[in-house]
């Protein structure tokens, strides 16, 4: 499965389940965990946008497989143990 196959099928499920969550729990502190994280996070910041329920405040990505990505690719890169690198994600979706 490729990232955008695995893109489209995840857009699809972030989509239905926020219109839901819009609907029956406006309110909701909503966690995305759904990869590309990057890529559904604003999908449903703008199902609640649409809807009017939108709260930046109420709306998480939440990833560490990007963060373990990077981790490796810095530890390769700098040919140190992965204990010489430290790596974090942080990201605004508005």
């Amino acid at each position: 499965m490729t990232r955008d196959d695995l893109f489209n099928i995840n857009a699809g499920i972030v989509k239905g389940l926020c219109t839901a969550i819009a609907k029956y729990c406006p309110h909701a502190l909503v966690n995305v965990i759904s990869n590309p994280v990057n890529s559904t996070v604003p999908i449903a910041s703008e199902v609640f946008k649409k809807a009017g329920t939108y709260d930046e405040r109420r709306l998480f990505g939440v990833t560490t497989l990007d963060v373990v990505r990077a981790k490796t690719f810095y530890t390769g890169k700098a040919k140190v143990g992965d204990a010489g690198i430290s790596s974090g994600s942080i990201n605004s979706y508005k």
